[in-house]
C-alpha cells in the first residue's frame, strides 16, 4: 500500500503549475496628477518602468497612477523608491491597490523608508492585471512617493498533465482495490 501511495503522489507531483517569473512594469498611465518637480527627470513616467532603479519617477503629491505588465500577476510585490538624503527628513508614502477589469481593492501602504535599497517587499493571494499606487504623502515639502521600479510574479500557467499519467494513477489505485478485496 506505501507503494501505490508514493506512485500516485509521484504522479500527483507531475500535475500543478509551472514556477512563477518576476516580471516589471511594462507601462503606466496617470489617473489623476499631483504636483512634481523636474529635477533629475523626475517627472518622466518612464523611469519608473523595468528593472533600472537608478532612475524614478515622482508621482506627485496625491496623485493616482496605474501600473500594467502585459499580463496577470499574484504572489510577491516589490517596491523601490529612491530618496536623495535623509529619508527621515522628506517622509513619503502610497497606497498600493490591486486592479483587476477595473475593480481596485487596496492591498498595503509603503513607505519612503521602507522601500529603500533592495525595497519594499509584499506578499499577495489575488490575482490582478493592474497595480494602482495613490500618493499619501502629506508631508508639505515633499512632492510625492518616488518610484524607481515595480516588480511582480506573473501567474503561473498550469502544466498540464499527460493523459497517460492519470490512467497510469487509475489503474494503480485499481491494483491496491484489488489487494485490499483479497483474503489475508
Amino acid at each position: 500500500m506505501k507503494t501505490l501511495i508514493a506512485a500516485v503522489a509521484f504522479v500527483a507531483g507531475f500535475a500543478g503549475a509551472a514556477s512563477a517569473a518576476p516580471i516589471f512594469a511594462l507601462d503606466a498611465m496617470i489617473v489623476a496628477d499631483g504636483p512634481r518637480g523636474t529635477a533629475d527627470n523626475r517627472a518622466e513616467i518612464a523611469n519608473a518602468l523595468g528593472d533600472d532603479a537608478t532612475t524614478f519617477f515622482e508621482l506627485g503629491r496625491g496623485a493616482i497612477v496605474d501600473f500594467t505588465f502585459g499580463q496577470l500577476f499574484t504572489g510577491e510585490l516589490v517596491v523601490k523608491e529612491r530618496t536623495f538624503g535623509d529619508v527621515t527628513a522628506y517622509p513619503e508614502s502610497a497606497m498600493i491597490l490591486g486592479g483587476r477589469d477595473g475593480a481596485f481593492e487596496v492591498l498595503t501602504t509603503v513607505t519612503n523608508r521602507d522601500a529603500q535599497g533592495a525595497g519594499f517587499a509584499f506578499l499577495f493571494e489575488g490575482v490582478y492585471d493592474t497595480l494602482r499606487l495613490v500618493d499619501t504623502t502629506t508631508f508639505a515639502r515633499s512632492r510625492g512617493f518616488d518610484v524607481a521600479s515595480i516588480r511582480v510574479e506573473s501567474v503561473p500557467a498550469p502544466v498540464p498533465l499527460p493523459a497517460s499519467a492519470l490512467l497510469l494513477a487509475a489503474g494503480l489505485a485499481a491494483l491496491g482495490v484489488a489487494r485490499r478485496r483479497r483474503p489475508a
